[in-house]
């Protein structure tokens, strides 16, 4: 179902806004995951196995979840609206495009993960699905009216719905949510002894999104708008096809947390197959589709077909690396998991510096 909500506003949206605006988008809203990544700083994971393992430490971990997370949002925001001046070379009148987005992702969605992971840790994975889509439900329905109205300056009113998306499952968040939550009086920030150990989870957060979201930062600062609407447009297609092994994933990750050796390893084992099978037919059903995907999208992304073609080649892989990344966090080896990731980050870096330089005129 997420799969195709995301695949339906990825569709309606890229075809309102072009191929210059999509673009644009694509590259502020991956900068945004990015940071926003780094807003709980790794205590929602903490809390998730608190949760799961039974701990006497919930309502300590909530609290230190609460705290945390609103020291770091702000200073995050800030950080972002600097660097996304600088690094896209946006103009002043884009201001509230920025700062919308940028709330939406590093100050509101952090909390909305954290009243997840409480959910999943208790068992009701359902609702904490639900509650993740709501509010890629809700940009659906911004984006459906944008396109049917043909409102004037659609990238500024749908940065308007992509905050208000965010703001309306978490306003019921904290009605339905335990007292804790309306008290910030009784949130906690983490203590110096405990940032090293959240820094991990943090990094791993970081460097697990930073491999899905960078390649559109740079597309944005390296190639005319146009050409990176477009190849943001193929790497969402094919990025959106790890969604059902991410779900997966994260519904396994209570039972991850609380097996012994030989039941984690057996579990382990089904989840890289499944992983691995599902990423060979996710792959290959997006191929043979690529051309209709680009009829879809109209002539304005032309060769968008071509990009998917090539990029689903990488699905498989991505699919098992999923997996095996966060079972690296459910086995307590952050850092394990960072490496893999952070090699990721070297090899689109400078392959992308790379191709700048040939594509420089010589003097």
């Amino acid at each position: 179902m997420r799969l195709l909500i995301q695949a339906s506003t990825l569709f309606i949206l890229a075809a309102t806004l072009g191929p210059a605006g999509f673009g644009l988008y694509a590259g502020l809203g991956a900068m945004a995951v990015l940071m926003g990544g780094m807003s709980n700083f790794g205590t929602h994971l903490v809390l998730l196995r608190e949760i799961s393992c039974a701990s006497d430490k919930q309502d300590t971990t909530q609290r230190l979840a609460l705290g945390t997370t609103a020291l770091c949002g702000p200073v995050l925001l800030l950080t972002y609206i600097i660097l996304a001046h600088i690094f896209f070379k946006v103009s002043g009148d884009l201001y509230w495009i920025i700062l919308c987005i940028g709330a939406a992702e590093i100050i509101f969605q952090p909390f909305l993960i954290i009243a997840a992971m409480e959910l999943h840790g208790k068992g009701r994975v359902a609702r904490s699905q639900v509650l993740l889509i709501m509010p890629i439900c809700i940009r659906l329905l911004v984006v459906a009216f944008i396109a049917g109205t043909s409102l004037d300056d659609p990238l500024h009113q749908y940065a308007y719905g992509h905050l208000i998306a965010v703001l309306l499952p978490l306003g019921y968040v904290v009605w339905q949510a335990p007292s804790i939550w309306r008290e910030p009086l009784r949130w906690r920030v983490a203590r110096r002894p405990e940032w090293p150990a959240l820094g991990g989870y943090a990094i791993t957060n970081i460097s697990a999104s930073g491999v899905s979201e960078l390649d559109k930062m740079l597309a944005v600062r390296l190639l005319p708008l146009g050409i990176a609407g477009v190849y943001s447009a193929a790497s969402r297609v094919v990025g959106s096809l790890v969604m059902p092994v991410m779900a997966m994933i994260l519904s396994a990750m209570p039972r991850l947390f609380r097996s012994e050796a030989a039941t984690g390893k057996k579990l382990q084992c089904w989840l890289f197959t499944i992983a691995g099978i599902y990423g060979f037919f996710a792959a290959t059903t997006m191929i043979i589709f690529s051309p209709w995907i680009e009829l879809a999208l109209g002539e304005i992304y032309s060769g968008v077909s071509e990009l998917i073609h090539t990029l689903a080649f990488a699905v498989p892989a991505l699919c098992v690396r999923a997996a095996a990344t966060n079972v690296l966090t459910t086995l307590g080896r952050p850092w394990i998991r960072i490496s893999l990731e952070l090699t990721g980050w070297v090899v689109i870096v400078v392959l992308a510096l790379r191709k700048r330089c040939t594509n420089q005129p010589s003097t």
